[in-house]
């Protein structure tokens, strides 16, 4: 029996309520990952600022734009905000 096989062995001898919690428990397990994805991508543009701002003007050729897309929104390189 491979692990799925398993998994809905153990999930359906359990009752309703008990369901419920491991399906909360995998959601919050979820958002946590993407948590820490976030947090480590914001770590590396806290840490490249320099580097990404001297990309953007070689790029572009002037300082017009401050502000770079990071996925999840904006980090202003003036202000250091998101």
């Amino acid at each position: 029996m491979n692990l799925a096989e398993k998994l809905l062995v153990e999930f359906g001898q359990l009752t309703e309520e008990k369901q419920k919690e491991v399906i909360n428990f995998i959601e919050f397990i979820k958002i946590n990952e993407q948590k820490e994805i976030e947090n480590l991508m914001d770590a590396v543009i806290t840490e490249n600022k320099e580097a990404l701002e001297e990309l953007r003007v070689n790029r572009t050729g002037s300082q017009n734009s401050r502000r770079f897309y990071e996925g999840k929104g904006y980090i202003d390189l003036d202000q250091g905000t998101y």
